[in-house]
């Protein structure tokens, strides 16, 4: 982060604005803000603290707006690098002060896109610190270096320094953390070592004899398994054979048959092949009587036919449109029996499914009604168990509030007291004040009245006069108190002395009864937590038993609906049948209607061509030809379909002969009976009996061996997880003994001493320009020691260094703070402020800081440093100076 510009106005001793542009000032990488004390210096820091984190430490914020003023505000432009990108970001708070109280406002924009990124105090708040990363505090060690604290750091006994550095990094709160983290894990870790003993106890059922046993059966069932396998096996391949016999049987005694039947045609086929061959010498003449015959006999067919044709025409018309109106009644009322019919299958389907569900749901009611009973004893009695906790713990909590009250009232008396105890101190300082004022002479002072001097010691004249009343007025109110406690003064620290033993011993006394509070919630809370679910699972339980009483009650209901719908199956294949001959009749009258309408016209056009044909055939057939004498069954038009029938024949007389022979073959010297066939069969079927019987057995002793398996896998389980949590249990009961005795704490701080020894070193190296080193001494003697590298690396005590030599060692120690605190946080600083860290004024210390600063610049740092000296504005060019005109007026900024 580094700061660009900063206006105030109305904070503090700024009553007008005043601006201060780091970014000028920052030029040279060095600045001083100069001012004399209670100039407003450090409120220029303030301001910086304020606008990004919305708090102050050193005051109310309310007390911060000048008295002058009802309107303040702050206003800081501040740059920040993200992801190697530089972004600049100004942050406005707007303070009012009225009789109701202090109201703020604040607005946070990035200057680059000129997005506002919050404008309320909360969500300012919330980005800055996303943006900046680490805390108020954190910021404070980071960019506002107290060098004259590290310089006492530096010379502190080894055991202040490990507190100092406890405190600043918040390691004390975390050992009390760790502690009681660490005591908690050890109750969980006792509490489950005794659940798993408790369950490794309830594997005992299971041994490794039943084990072998259990293998043995089922290894003897397998064996028997396969043997009835191959048994039956064997019977169906030699009952399939048999099968196979019969069906050959069977097919010789069919081809018998046939061949037989083939053989009583052979005349007839002879005589066929005769009139073939006879036929095919007269072919032409044959053809052509025997087509004149034919096509006469035809023409006279026609004829008929045609006139059949017209006749059937009208008839085929009438018939078709009576049953196109019977098809229509039929299918409607088909269409209705198939819903009847549908309804059915359905009723018969539900009917057996509802009547198995209505035996499960029976057997399911009956084991939750035992369940609901058994779940409200238990409850009954864990409402017992959570009373009587619940007193015990309404005791203990108005146990611990008694202890309480009388705490509270212990602490009231205690601050009193010490307010008491410091009654001689305000008097002394009383004292002193009035001989400071007497020692102060009028006339002397009246002589310088035009000089500046007598404007300053107006001034403490005011101020003495101003603290002599408030120590009046403490030491009227001391006296008041002691008077109230009816005590006097040398027994003011007896009675303190008691009271804190008393508050020792009630303290104790509340830690033994917030521990039995806290043992009676978690028991409560358990208790509570068993109850909930007990009544979750009961209300479970009694839903499910109420909803399967009604699924009983209502699957009653509709089996009685159900037994009274009849089976219309027959009805609908009678329709069937009727509609399917109605169609098919339809088909064929339609069909003729058809064929007559093309059949009369066709034969129309059909007799004048035959007529034609006649008369030509008969110029065709020779004179005196006489066709009887080649009468037979064979003519043009079937010669073809003879001659194939006759090779048809040979071809079946051939295989059927082929078959015969061949099965005959095959058959010879074999017998079996129906009887053998029946026998094995009846044998299959008992092996099959026996194998299922076996298998059933076989898959009973699997399923419990598997269970026993599971089992034994849990208990292997449970034994691993107890193995582990005693192995948890006995590290944690070493670490709780470590950790007891504030070791960690030690331990985590002298680390941070090492590591923040280390980052100092570096600035240590560079600023003293090679010539010394810093080094941690982690043995018993705890101390820093610097190492002289052009003195042959000699190491000295750092107390025994020059004040210049030491400004390098305290400065380089609060940069190594920064440094660390920058690197737990993943943050990078580079410009830094240093408040009040100079107490020698002499020309050769002033040389010294000054060359620390100028190593700091090549560093590539920016420092700023707040003082009250103004000597060091001779050596600084880049400055700002504070002076405080008057109350109207107030501070007012000068930049150079």
């Amino acid at each position: 982060m580094r700061p660009i510009k900063l206006t105030i106005c109305g904070i503090n001793s700024y009553v007008t604005q005043q601006v201060v542009d780091f970014k000028k000032l920052s030029e040279g990488n060095l600045f001083g803000i100069f001012g004399a004390t209670g100039s407003g210096k450090s409120t220029i820091l303030d301001s910086i603290i304020i606008a990004l984190y919305g708090t102050s430490d050193r005051d109310n914020l309310s007390n911060l707006i000048n008295i002058n003023v009802k309107d303040a505000y702050i206003k800081f432009e501040f740059e920040l690098e993200r992801d190697g990108k530089i972004n600049s970001y100004e942050v406005v708070r707007n303070y009012r002060l009225r009789p109701s109280g202090l109201t703020s406002g604040a607005y946070l924009t990035d200057k680059n896109t000129k997005e506002v990124l919050g404008d309320s105090t909360d969500i300012v708040n919330s980005q800055l610190e996303m943006l900046l990363g680490i805390s108020k505090k954190e910021f404070l060690k980071c960019i506002a270096l107290p060098q004259n604290e590290f310089d006492k750091f530096l010379l502190d006994t080894p055991s202040e320094r490990k507190k100092s550095i406890a405190r600043l990094f918040n390691i004390e709160n975390f050992g009390e953390l760790l502690n009681k983290k660490v005591k908690s894990r050890l109750d969980v870790l006792t509490t489950k070592d005794e659940e798993l003993e408790k369950q490794l106890n309830m594997f005992n059922e299971i041994t490794d004899e039943s084990q072998k046993q259990l293998e043995h059966d089922i290894r003897t069932d397998e064996r028997e398994s396969v043997k009835l396998t191959r048994l039956i096996e064997k019977l169906s391949n030699e009952v399939k054979d048999a099968d196979e016999f019969i069906v050959k049987l069977k097919s010789f005694n069919d081809a018998k048959t046939v061949l037989s039947d083939i053989n009583s045609k052979v005349e007839y086929y002879d005589k066929l092949s005769e009139d073939l061959d006879k036929y095919a010498k007269n072919k032409e003449s044959l053809a052509n009587v025997e087509l004149l015959n034919k096509q006469t006999a035809e023409l006279d067919k026609v004829k008929t036919k045609l006139k059949t044709c017209n006749i059937e025409l009208s008839a085929d018309k009438i018939k078709y449109a009576n049953l196109d109106r019977k098809y229509i009644d039929i299918k409607s009322e088909r269409e209705l029996q198939n819903v009847n019919l549908n309804v059915f299958k359905l009723s018969i389907e539900k009917k057996k499914v509802m009547t198995e569900e209505l035996a499960k749901l029976e057997v399911e009611l009956k084991e939750y009604k035992e369940k609901h009973s058994k779940k409200l004893d238990e409850l009954l009695i864990l409402t017992e168990h959570i009373k009587k906790v619940e007193g015990n713990t309404n005791r203990t909590n108005k146990d611990i509030e008694k202890v309480k009250n009388e705490l509270k009232d212990i602490e009231e008396i205690l601050k009193q007291l010490t307010e008491i105890r410091v009654y001689n101190e305000s008097k002394e300082f009383a004292k002193g004040l009035k001989d400071i004022k007497s020692s102060i002479d009028k006339d002397s002072l009246d002589e310088v009245k035009y000089y500046q001097i007598y404007n300053n010691v107006h001034e403490l004249l005011i101020k003495i006069n101003k603290l002599l009343s408030d120590c009046n007025s403490k030491i009227k109110k001391r006296k008041l108190i002691l008077e109230d406690l009816k005590i006097e003064e040398d027994g003011i620290d007896d009675l303190y002395k008691r009271m804190i033993k008393r508050q020792n011993t009630l303290i104790n006394e509340l830690n033994v009864l917030n521990k039995k509070y806290t043992d009676n919630c978690a028991l409560l809370s358990r208790y509570n937590g068993d109850a909930a679910n007990l009544q979750s699972e009961i209300d479970h339980i009694k839903n499910d038993l109420l909803a399967k009483t009604e699924t009983a009650t209502n699957f009653n209901s509709q089996l009685k609906q159900l037994a009274n719908i009849t089976d219309t199956t027959d009805v609908i294949n009678q329709l069937d049948s009727q509609l399917q001959e109605i169609e098919n009749e339809k088909f064929d009258v339609n069909n003729a209607i058809n064929n007559n309408t093309s059949n009369v016209k066709a034969l129309e056009v059909e007799i004048k061509y035959m007529e034609e044909k006649v008369e030509e055939l008969k110029q065709l057939i020779p004179e005196g030809f006489n066709a009887s004498e080649y009468s037979s069954d064979v003519t043009e038009d079937n010669f073809d379909e003879k001659k194939k029938e006759l090779e048809e024949f040979t071809r079946l007389k051939e295989y059927n002969q082929t078959l015969y022979d061949s099965l005959e073959n095959e058959l010879k010297d074999k017998n079996v009976t129906l009887e053998d066939i029946e026998t094995k069969r009846e044998q299959v079927e008992q092996y099959r009996t026996q194998l299922n019987d076996v298998n059933v057995r076989l898959g009973i002793n699997k399923n419990i061996q598997e269970n026993n398996i599971n089992l034994l896998n849990k208990q292997n389980d449970v034994k691993n997880e107890l193995r582990a949590v005693k192995a948890d249990l006995k590290l944690t009961q070493k670490l709780n003994q470590y950790i007891s005795k504030n070791a960690l704490v030690d331990y985590v701080s002298e680390e941070y001493l090492y590591l923040i020894s280390q980052y100092a070193n570096r600035f240590v190296y560079s600023i003293s320009r090679g010539k010394y080193m810093l080094k941690y001494s982690s043995d018993n003697s705890g101390e820093f020691l610097a190492i002289d590298n052009f003195n042959g690396g000699m190491t000295r005590s750092i107390k025994t260094l020059s004040g210049g030599e030491r400004f390098i060692f305290s400065l380089s120690l609060a940069l190594g703070v920064s440094q660390s605190i920058s690197i737990n946080n993943n943050k990078s600083f580079n410009f830094f402020f240093i408040d009040e860290g100079f107490g020698n004024l002499s020309d050769d210390y002033i040389n010294d800081v000054l060359e620390c600063f100028d190593s700091l610049i090549k560093l590539d740092f920016t420092v700023g440093f707040i003082t009250h000296v103004e000597k060091m504005q001779e050596y600084i060019t880049n400055k700002v100076i504070v002076t405080k005109e008057n109350n109207e007026i107030g501070s007012v900024i000068e930049q150079y």
